[in-house]
């Protein structure tokens, strides 16, 4: 639990040692540096740079990043099984191209996982949502937009000022800002179906289970086809015209949980309200939110208006709505 703590604390730690080095490095380039001051000494006063301890915390910090993929890589040359299915110069590419892949994507994690801690710092929710693994979709532009603006915008604004600064601390720091920079396209290579496709091909970044597929695994695959073959065209307007498939539902649907005090179902409520108002059947289920529709889905009584709006098309506004049962 530790290391998954710190694996997000590291980030506002690099941050705030980012920020402190651009800092110092801003107060160098601006400020006259007073070489003799009123203290009288025989000797100038230098500035001090202690390269040593420099050069030992950046030793430290590669070992700390690469001491697990050289381990990952040595344990694949001595694992007979996976040089069977995976060509062992390709296994060596893939973990060049996953070491320049972590690099460019590093100080965009970096700053996503920052403003989450503090976001949870603040109270507020981080949007934490489920990733969508079902289906292979890239996610859309105008979203990746959204997300990451800010931090190209950080990345196009810091390398303008190191321009001008320090053209040394440019490149060395050139990793970290073309990540930034390039943030948008990234993010969306992070989720294309067709660059997934394309490194499956030539044999890069696979697993022996990508290269030759499990048979619980292909097993899988078909049923997951039966069942969305067998869901296709299950709708709450399916169901309205299918009484068979109508019983068989909710012969399966649990009955609702009564709603505590203080609590009451909001989504029940308000499905309850719209149908009611409702004049017809296309009306009633374009009101309805998602979760309305699924509370509409787990009531049968609920359910059932919408199969009078149905059947009679049309609801008279000035005759009292549909008995209905309380929603407690």
């Amino acid at each position: 639990m530790w290391i998954g703590v710190m694996s997000y604390l590291a980030s506002p730690l690099w941050l705030a040692l980012i920020c402190v080095g651009l800092g110092v490095t801003a107060h160098i380039a601006t400020v006259q540096f007073e070489y003799f001051t009123d203290q009288q000494s025989l000797f100038p006063r230098w500035p001090r740079f202690d390269s040593e301890r420099m050069i030992a915390l950046f030793v430290v910090a590669m070992a700390t990043l690469m001491l697990p993929k050289v381990l990952g890589l040595l344990r694949g040359f001595f694992t007979r099984e996976l040089l069977l299915k995976v060509n062992p110069i390709r296994l060596v590419l893939g973990v060049i191209g996953e070491t320049i892949l972590s690099a460019l994507y590093a100080p965009i994690m970096m700053l996503l996982q920052t403003r989450q801690i503090v976001e949870i710092l603040r109270g507020q929710d981080s949007g934490w949502s489920p990733q969508s693994r079902q289906r292979a979709t890239a996610a859309r532009w105008h979203l990746l937009l959204r997300r990451h603006w800010l931090h190209m915008v950080a990345g196009l604004a810091t390398s303008a000022g190191l321009m001008f600064l320090s053209l040394p601390l440019l490149a060395w720091m050139a990793p970290a800002l073309l990540g930034l920079v390039l943030a948008l396209p990234l993010s969306a290579a992070s989720g294309s179906v067709f660059l997934a496709k394309l490194a499956r091909w030539f044999g890069f970044f696979a697993i022996p289970e990508e290269v030759e597929i499990p048979a619980v695994v292909r097993r899988r695959d078909e049923l997951s086809q039966e069942l969305a073959a067998a869901l296709q065209g299950a709708t709450i307007e399916h169901l309205l015209g299918d009484e068979p498939a109508r019983q068989r539902h909710f012969a399966a649907v649990l009955p609702r949980p009564p709603a505590q005090r203080g609590k009451p179902d909001v989504a029940y409520l308000t499905a309850r309200a719209k149908l009611a108002d409702a004049r017809n059947v296309h009306e009633g289920l374009g009101w309805l939110s998602a979760p309305e529709r699924l509370a509409v889905l787990s009531d049968h009584d609920l359910f059932h208006v919408l199969v009078r709006l149905a059947a009679t098309g049309e609801h008279n506004p000035d005759r009292p709505a549909p008995a209905l049962r309380s929603a407690s």
